[in-house]
């Protein structure tokens, strides 16, 4: 029952339940090791994949409703919820923006994006949109799960196809890809690795859950 929080919820705390359990963090640590000599083999295995959910459409005034993991070989080493739906309600009635469709895409690891540092830039041949990423929420540190229009719209991940994560989330992304020998390049600008990136179709949570 206490699984998430190394079976010591006394010990280990996770409010959000999205920080990295214990095994999760030892499995991250020696893989880090073995990425300092293994010319590159632990990369091979590492995945990104979003599983998104029927609850994120990006109209519905929550966000956050989609989960992400790093995993290595189909082990995960994270979880963390990811806004995986345009929202920008007012810039996709322009026709601006795109929801990305689910499938396999390379994540191409980079310096800077615009003003995000280590964003990844996810390509596909069946996209045409060139400014895709994965990238925190410019609001994140106002606000997750407020509703539209509240509190100066707190909270709004402003999406417009990118895969958008709370900041701490996204800065712990980081920090496992650094720890298993990624490179996001030199430079202010600045292109490096690339990792697998998979989006999975969106499952209705509640629905599972009743069954």
């Amino acid at each position: 029952m206490y699984a998430y929080a190394g079976n010591n919820p006394v010990k280990y705390t996770d409010p959000d339940g999205n920080e990295q359990t214990p095994f999760q963090k030892a499995l991250t640590a020696e893989l880090s090791k073995l990425s300092k000599s293994d010319n590159g083999f632990v990369k091979e295995g590492v995945k990104i994949i979003i599983q998104r959910s029927w609850n994120d459409n990006g109209e519905n005034g929550t966000y956050y409703q989609s989960k992400m993991s790093i995993t290595y070989n189909g082990a995960s080493l994270n979880e963390v919820s990811v806004q995986s739906t345009p929202d920008w309600q007012n810039e996709l009635k322009r026709g601006n923006g795109e929801r990305i469709p689910s499938g396999e895409y390379t994540g191409v690891l980079q310096k800077r994006s615009g003003k995000y540092s280590n964003a990844i830039n996810l390509q596909a041949s069946f996209i045409i949109a060139k400014d895709i990423f994965i990238h925190p929420n410019v609001m994140s540190a106002l606000g997750e799960t407020e509703p539209y229009g509240q509190g100066k719209q707190k909270g709004r991940p402003f999406s417009l196809g990118c895969q958008i994560t709370n900041l701490s989330d996204f800065n712990e992304l980081t920090d496992i890809l650094n720890a298993l020998g990624f490179n996001y390049g030199e430079g202010e600008w600045g292109t490096g690795d690339s990792v697998r990136v998979e989006i999975k179709p969106a499952k209705n949570w509640a629905m599972m859950e009743n069954q």
